[in-house]
């Protein structure tokens, strides 16, 4: 079956926020981030023309399988890659690198330099950083304040 993709806003409510659950289930700090989640489920369909076009959802036949959304706010400087999930069952399958090679490619036509990406350095994050690492990504200083557990990443865009 072929992947494809739609924007955030035109994802069912509440399928943002289940699938943020199922992706971070068994992670130390799931329960912290379950407030943030809900609330940006919903800001995607209360703002679907800033927040709600601002990623977009992948799927396998009529199942979302997982989204990647991103802050465009410091054009035409950077866009940074906010959540980027693949529901469990999904994974080791190409799928995450897919969608962050999608969105990158989308950055550099909508005239972005830089792309930055954060991720935790725990051990539940581990496959993530080796994803963003082969789509080109590197370790850079952090660009902002998040604490010590944190991995900043950029990649420049002008040659991607």
């Amino acid at each position: 079956m072929e992947l494809t993709h739609i924007k955030l806003s035109e994802i069912k409510p509440g399928s943002i926020y289940k699938t943020l659950c199922t992706s971070y289930k068994g992670w130390d700090e799931f329960s912290k981030w379950e407030g943030d989640w809900l609330q940006f489920d919903k800001d995607i369909h209360d703002f679907p023309s800033s927040i709600g076009s601002s990623g977009f959802g992948t799927l396998l036949g009529e199942k979302l399988v997982g989204f990647v959304s991103w802050d465009p706010r410091q054009y035409p400087l950077y866009s940074i890659i906010g959540h980027n999930c693949i529901l469990p069952r999904y994974r080791n399958q190409g799928i995450g690198k897919h969608q962050i090679t999608l969105a990158l490619k989308e950055f550099q036509k909508d005239g972005f330099q830089n792309t930055r990406v954060s991720t935790k350095r725990d051990n539940f994050f581990k496959n993530a950083r080796k994803m963003y690492e082969s789509c080109g990504f590197v370790e850079c200083t952090p660009y902002r304040n998040d604490g010590e557990n944190m991995i900043y990443y950029s990649i420049e865009l002008k040659n991607h």
